[in-house]
């Protein structure tokens, strides 16, 4: 599985490096401003720290009431790389696992993974809103066209988040004796009537789902919600700020709707599960997003040279945040085990 998706990610990277104009890519670094490329790191890191606070705001109810603010921003650093690090965004679960139980007790990973499902599904909704925003900021100044595939990514990439957000109301809203029928969808009450294994993964099922309900109710109550917007939005905005600056340090003539269409599609292709690094994915769907503006000339040049420094940017934040995690991380916590 996992060279299956890798396999993907190299078809992503020579879409997006097949037409490269090598010569004006190199020269394009030699023009690159050091004002505004300092100014976008700044976006950026600005951006990690909001995530960090958000993380913090939607999971606080549901973890021990002793963990510090530093020991938490520090799970949350080392949980950001891990995205990073390991395929298929596998990292994701990074974080909710640092609130495993210890030996013998009961711990706040479940609750903590449904506060991330939710997290996950906000990203998704912001990031189907930029690209609507931006073809709409375009579409009535100009009467730009929007390319036929940009719509169809933008389209399918709304319908599952949609669903996604239906699903996760349902469990989070529906009493607990609902969640059962989910449970029914799958057929293994069924077929735990004859075996025994089928029913345990059953019973197993519905408990998961009951202590995912539990951080998922937590994240979506009026007020966590509210401050989860909030940060939603200051993250997002953040991390546009950046692209913005780091595009005027390659002299690209960017506006709003370009700056919304390069975060929007990059998000999308970070979503699919792919390589480390999202290295493939995030450079072919950024390169989309600048293709729905600018000519091949600009975007096979400077353009995929600012595709290539912001991934780079973004990339070593994250590392080297998650880096000071591990090093001043508590070593309980990296020995905890699971006892869910």
């Amino acid at each position: 599985m996992i060279w299956f998706f890798s396999l993907i990610s190299l078809g992503f990277a020579w879409l997006a490096l097949r037409d490269i104009d090598g010569r004006l890519f190199l020269e394009s670094f030699s023009w690159m401003d050091p004002w505004w490329f300092g100014c976008a790191v700044l976006g950026m890191v600005a951006m990690v720290v909001l995530r960090t606070l958000r993380w913090e705001r939607m999971i606080r109810p549901l973890i021990p009431a002793d963990l510090d603010r530093r020991t938490l921003h520090l799970t949350s650093w080392l949980g950001f790389a891990a995205v990073i690090v390991f395929p298929l965004r596998a990292g994701e679960l990074v974080r909710a696992a640092f609130f495993r139980g210890k030996p013998g007790q009961k711990g706040a990973f479940g609750p903590v993974l449904g506060a991330l499902l939710v997290e996950r599904v906000l990203d998704g909704l912001w990031i189907v809103l930029a690209i609507a925003v931006a073809f709409a900021w375009r579409f009535y100044l100009d009467g730009f066209d929007i390319p036929a595939w940009a719509l169809g990514i933008w389209g399918f990439t709304s319908l599952v988040f949609l669903l996604l957000l239906a699903v996760l109301v349902f469990v989070a809203l529906a009493p607990p004796e609902r969640l059962g029928s989910l449970v029914r969808m799958t057929g293994l009450p069924r077929l735990g009537r004859r075996f025994a294994t089928a029913r345990r993964l059953s019973e197993r099922l519905e408990r998961i789902l009951g202590r995912l309900a539990t951080g998922m109710k937590s994240a979506l109550e009026a007020r966590n919600l509210g401050a989860a917007i909030w940060y939603t939005f200051a993250y997002w905005g953040a991390n546009a700020l950046g692209i913005w600056w780091l595009a005027r340090a390659f002299s690209l003539p960017v506006g709003p709707d370009s700056v919304l269409l390069v975060l929007g599609f990059s998000a999308v292709g970070v979503f699919i599960p792919g390589a480390p690094g999202h290295v493939g994915n995030f450079h072919e769907f950024a390169r989309l997003g600048l293709s729905a503006r600018f000519s091949s000339a600009l975007v096979t040049g400077p353009g995929m040279a600012f595709v290539v420094t912001l991934h780079a940017v973004q990339t070593l934040i994250y590392l080297g945040l998650g880096a000071v995690g591990l090093i001043v991380l508590p070593p309980r916590l990296r020995r905890w085990k699971k006892t869910e």
